[in-house]
């Protein structure tokens, strides 16, 4: 890993059509994620921090394939088979430790597989929808609550140890972790609207759900370049 300062990170883009009808925990728009800070310097390697965030939102692609072409319980199932799998290779990785996101992932699709299997629910496509989206919401106010915004943990990975700490650094994870947290916050709306107002059309949800994350990624994308002309001024 190249020492000095990095620019933004972001998480590739990916669509997965978890159902013919509404889109998944993280599809019809682009997730993309920034988790580096914002300080001007030779770039770190980029291609592995984008390489470890597409690995971190791995459980959620995987459950909505496998919920679709199987069924919700063998999705959760595989999401925490997943999420395991990925906490394990962060112990066993030099310069890598468990982040919050992956811990909560596995918490979460594996808390949901035993419910399934010992209440047996009768889930419906938008109440699945509605819990895993909640879920991912709850693991990011978590880490913000926590002191440790889920970006951050992946943006120290690809810095020095000395810009850890750094009050601008910290803040710019702060306010990206904040954004995503409030495009989550507008799925589970759009997903409570579809399961409890069923008199409003399903595109109504949709869009929300897209505008939602089309607002969240640009603005991840635009604020540390803000912060960068800030800092040089």
């Amino acid at each position: 890993m190249t020492q000095g300062r990095a620019p933004a990170s972001a998480l590739p883009r990916y669509s997965v059509a978890a159902h013919p009808r509404l889109p998944g925990p993280a599809e019809e728009a682009g997730f993309k994620i920034c988790c580096a800070n914002f300080h001007p310097g030779p770039a770190p390697a980029d291609k592995d921090a984008k390489m470890n965030l597409l690995l971190a939102f791995a459980p959620f692609i995987v459950f909505a394939v496998v919920d679709r072409l199987i069924g919700s319980a063998e999705g959760m199932i595989a999401g925490a088979v997943v999420s395991g799998g990925l906490l394990v290779r962060d112990w066993l990785s030099a310069g890598h430790s468990p982040k919050i996101l992956e811990i909560g992932t596995f918490i979460l699709f594996g808390g949901l597989a035993l419910y399934t299997f010992v209440a047996a629910p009768v889930w419906s496509i938008v109440g699945v929808r509605l819990v895993v989206d909640s879920g991912l919401l709850i693991i990011v106010l978590l880490s913000i609550a926590l002191r440790t915004p889920f970006t951050l943990q992946y943006a120290r990975e690809q810095v020095s140890r000395d810009l850890w700490d750094s009050p601008v650094f910290v803040r710019t994870n702060y306010v990206i972790t904040a954004a995503w947290a409030l495009a989550f916050a507008a799925m589970v709306v759009a997903d409570l609207l579809m399961l409890y107002v069923p008199d409003i059309p399903r595109s109504v949800g949709i869009v929300i759900t897209v505008l939602a994350l089309v607002g969240a990624f640009k603005f991840t994308k635009s604020y540390p370049d803000r912060q960068r002309v800030r800092a040089a001024r």
